[in-house]
């Protein structure tokens, strides 16, 4: 099936944000079936740049030297 073979590159791309969101709109094709290709592949493309970004904040975070160990964004 192209579905599983294009979520398994996705995957082996370390691209496991967007093969997630496309799991999602597969799974949910009601909701998505509405939506144009730019649009879900706009869908794609921004939840992999933002669980990237949210992982390099979460990196810098971590290797931060905080006076308090346990400092976080909302404190």
């Amino acid at each position: 099936m192209i579905n599983a073979s294009t979520f398994e590159k996705l995957k082996a791309l370390n691209c496991s944000a967007m093969a997630d969101e496309f799991q999602n709109q597969i799974n949910d094709f009601r909701s998505f079936n509405s939506l144009g290709f730019e649009e879900r592949l706009a869908l794609l493309v921004d939840a992999e740049w933002n669980r990237r970004q949210a992982n390099k904040l979460k990196n810098l975070i971590k290797r931060a030297t905080f006076s308090i160990s346990s400092a976080c964004i909302e404190d």
